[in-house]
Order: C-alpha cells, then sequence, then structure tokens
C-alpha cells in the first residue's frame, strides 16, 4: 500500500500522517507556518536544509527519509518524450467525467 499526499499548504495536513509517510518530496515553501510543520515532521531535514527549501526554483526538489540516507537536493530534467496523441488533458477527463456522471444521473432518474 502506498499513500501520496500533495498539499500547496502543508501545516493543513496532519502530522501523523505526514509522519507515516516514509519519504517526503519537497518542493519550495515559503509560508513560515508551513516550513515549520514540514520541519517537525520531516525527520531527515536539519535546520541548514529547512532554510534552503525557501529557496528552491522552479524543478528543484529536496527529498528526504528512508528512500536516501541524507537530505538530497536535485533538479528534475525537462520531460524530452512526445506528449502521447492518444492521452486526453485532465481538463478533457473531468469534462467526460461530468457528462457520464449528467448521463448516469439521468437515466437513473427516468428507470425509476
Amino acid at each position: 500500500v502506498s499513500l501520496c499526499l500533495v498539499s500547496q499548504r502543508p501545516k493543513h495536513l496532519s502530522t501523523t500522517a505526514l509522519a507515516n509517510c516514509n519519504s517526503h518530496l519537497i518542493l519550495r515553501i515559503t509560508n513560515p507556518y508551513d516550513l515549520k510543520h514540514i520541519g517537525e515532521s520531516s525527520e531527515g531535514i536539519d535546520s541548514d536544509s529547512e532554510r534552503m527549501i525557501t529557496s528552491l526554483r522552479v524543478g528543484e526538489a529536496l527529498l528526504v527519509g528512508e528512500a536516501v540516507n541524507y537530505p538530497v537536493f536535485f533538479k528534475v530534467r525537462k520531460n524530452y518524450s512526445a506528449d502521447s496523441k492518444h492521452e486526453k488533458t485532465l481538463e478533457e477527463a473531468a469534462k467526460e467525467f461530468e457528462q457520464q456522471k449528467e448521463t448516469i444521473e439521468k437515466e437513473t432518474e427516468e428507470f425509476l
């Protein structure tokens, strides 16, 4: 079983939930409350790493936890592969989902 927590406001995530995540992939955080919360719930973050989180650029991240022996800063490379021609965008998938939901609701009403 795996769990992935994604949030732009980590302060609103439970410290218990965060503590149960074995590894943390942390992007730039500037809010002092969010930063403090992450520092308290991530075992592998020292004060130096915590200070550096505020200066991360787009595409840069900090990895801490069981996946690595010590905090690792890294940069994510650009995607060089071509986009799939068969893949839907999130917006297209959401619209299709809503249309299917409306169709099911309509068919249910007609049936009843």
